[in-house]
């Protein structure tokens, strides 16, 4: 049977990385909450630090609790610090003292500042 989902986009949904999948941290975890403006998300830890946005585009989409398809872009949560972004992505009003950014590989690395896993630049999107 193929599931189809709904190619909707929300806002006030968390993206945040899920205990099931690996360790968590309830003091560092970096948890994401969708605005109204599409692909739009804010950095909260616990309050407001920081906007990200990913380039709007015609589709299709796909938005899960710690990863997201918008078209050429991707991004998921390798862990419960780093947001990997495989394509582009806008960083506005981040605390640089909660947070932290590297780049390569046509990759970018959102982290919670201390717990930046640079190696994820390297990795395979797709495998994490």
């Amino acid at each position: 049977m193929k599931v189809l989902y709904p190619d909707i986009y929300s806002f006030d949904q968390l993206f945040t990385f899920s205990g099931l999948e690996g360790r968590t941290d309830y003091r560092n975890m970096l948890t994401l909450l969708s605005r109204k403006e599409r692909f739009t998300y804010w950095a909260m830890l616990p309050e407001r630090n920081g906007t990200i946005r990913i380039p709007d585009c015609d589709g299709p989409i796909t938005v899960c609790s710690d990863f997201a398809s918008f078209g050429p872009n991707r991004m998921l949560l390798a862990d419960a610090w780093n947001l990997l972004i495989e394509g582009e992505a806008a960083f506005e009003d981040v605390d640089e003292n909660a947070y932290e950014i590297a780049r390569g590989n046509g990759k970018i690395l959102f982290a919670t500042r201390g717990f930046l896993h640079r190696e994820y630049l390297d990795a395979d999107f797709d495998a994490l």
